[in-house]
Order: structure tokens, then sequence, then C-alpha cells
């Protein structure tokens, strides 16, 4: 089978035909010689005559064989590794392990000049800021506030449980709560808006109405398109109490993150601020009165 962008080129038959040729002359020269009598000095020869064209024939029969099955291996080969190396353009990934592995990928990547991001969360790193014992998520945040003021395409899609969830949890520290808030408003319409510089975009939620659609199953998900046309991503998932993430890049995503942008599209809504306002101060946490949890035996 031959693979597209793989070019191999034999011309089969070749060195058989020099094999077998060569043969034919070294037995047509040794039947001459020997009917002028040249080899009748040699021993070996006068009583083995029989075994010699044997060997002969078994020595040319071999070759033939070994030639014939490398050929096809190196044929092999090739289209192997031809076809390895598309696969490398296509697609490649790398998997990581730890807490804070996806915002220390993510701070990578959104520092290659973004042209477009698409960000879906949980909880949100642009809502409640970043978690305290996360050194990166920080790094995160600020290189997310940077990309939105230098006019980066910006879709943010969120989840309200999921961030409601994440201020129920008593082992989390959302120390910079509030410097996150002042970079959200309510736009005209009432809707939840994310200000930096002198750029605004528009934060969604994932629609419930759709029957297609579950809402509480929704990855956590960072695709990016460079200006060089070329995008990567993060995905992030849990095992147990075990953090990791898959960071994807390759020309695969480009088709992954016209399925996201549709998605933002078509299957979200925009995010009313008092819905976002209701749930902070359900949570108590309009102010950082919120303090990290005593280890045991603290006083």
């Amino acid at each position: 089978m031959r693979r597209r962008g793989t070019s191999v080129w034999r011309n089969p038959g070749s060195a058989e035909r020099i094999v077998v040729g060569l043969t034919a002359l070294i037995a047509i020269g040794a039947s001459i010689a020997d009917a002028s009598g040249a080899f009748d000095h040699v021993q070996w020869l006068v009583a083995h005559r029989l075994d010699f064209v044997i060997l002969l024939l078994g020595l040319a029969a071999g070759f033939l064989a070994i030639h014939a099955t490398s050929v096809e291996n190196l044929h092999i080969s090739v289209e192997n590794l031809a076809q390895a190396q598309q696969d490398a353009l296509n697609w490649t990934a790398r998997l990581l392990t730890g807490e804070d592995e996806n915002y220390l990928e993510g701070v990578s990547i959104l520092r290659q000049n973004c042209r477009t991001i698409f960000l879906m969360q949980r909880s949100s790193t642009l809502v409640l800021g970043p978690e305290a014992q996360l050194t990166h998520e920080r790094e995160f945040f600020r290189a997310l506030l940077s990309a939105i003021a230098n006019g980066t395409s910006f879709y943010h899609v969120v989840s309200l449980d999921g961030i409601h969830e994440h201020l129920r949890r008593t082992t989390l520290y959302f120390s910079s709560i509030d410097e996150a808030r002042a970079h959200l408003e309510e736009d005209p319409f009432g809707r939840v808006v994310v200000k930096s510089g002198k750029n605004r975009v528009l934060m969604k939620q994932v629609r419930s109405d759709l029957a297609r659609v579950k809402p509480d199953k929704q990855g956590r998900i960072m695709l990016v398109e460079h200006q060089d046309g070329t995008h990567e991503g993060v995905f992030t998932f849990d095992i147990g109490g075990l953090q990791s993430c898959i960071v994807v890049q390759g020309a695969k995503l480009k088709e992954y993150m016209t399925r996201a942008l549709d998605f933002y599209r078509n299957d979200c809504d925009f995010i009313p601020f008092s819905a976002l306002e209701e749930i902070l101060a359900q949570s108590g946490i309009s102010t950082t009165d919120k303090r990290p949890p005593l280890e045991d035996g603290a006083p």
C-alpha cells in the first residue's frame, strides 16, 4: 500500500537478473574450463563436481532470497517512517501530571502571540482569581488578561454551578478574588464581560435547554490558534485526587477549534451579571474575608 506524500521507487528484478546472469556466466566458464581439463589437477573438484554445482546454485538462491526480503523490509521501513513524520505533523501529545501543570503549559502557549483563544473551565480563573496555592495559575491569570488587552479573539465558557461548588470547598483559598472582580463588569444588556485595558470580552455558560447538550459533562479545555496558523491545546482531567493534562499540537486541532467555536456560538448563553453576583453573595465571598483552613493541631 502506498501512502500519500511518500515516494519509494524500486526497479524490481534488476538485482535478480544480475545474479542469475553472473551465475550463468560462472557456470558456462566452469563448464568450458572443465571440458578443457583445466580442473583435472584440482582433486576436490574432480571428486565433487555435483556438490560444487549445488553449492553454487544454493549461494545464488540464498542471495536472491535475502535481497528480496531486505528490499521489502526497506520499503516497509521507509513507508513507516514517512507515516510517522506525517502523523507528527498532524498530531503530537504530551501527558503531564500535577495540579499546576496545566496552568504552566497554558502560560507557555499564551506567550506565543495568539490570534484566537477558546477557554472552557468548570469554574473560572477570571472570576475567582488564581487559587493561593497554585503559583502558575497566577501567571495564567495575568497571561489571559494580557491577551485580552492585546485584542486577541477570546471565547470563554464557564459554569455557574462550577463556580458555586468551588466556593463551597473549604480546602480552596481565593486570595485574589477582589483583583479578579475588578476586571468584571456588567454591559448595557446585563451580561458579564471581562475587561482588560481598553478591550472587553463576553463570558458564556453552557445552555441547559438542549437535550443533546449535557452541561455537567463538559471538558476543561484551552485551545489556541497562533498568528502563524498553528494550533495548540491543553486538556485537563482528574483521576481520583490526581490531576493531569494532555498538551496537544498539530494541524488536526484546527478542526477541533472550529467545533469549539461553533459550540460557543450555538450552544452557550451569555451570563447575566446578576446571576453571578448572586452566587458570590450567597457564598459570602464579596470581600477577601475567606481564610485558608488551619492545619491539624493549629491554634
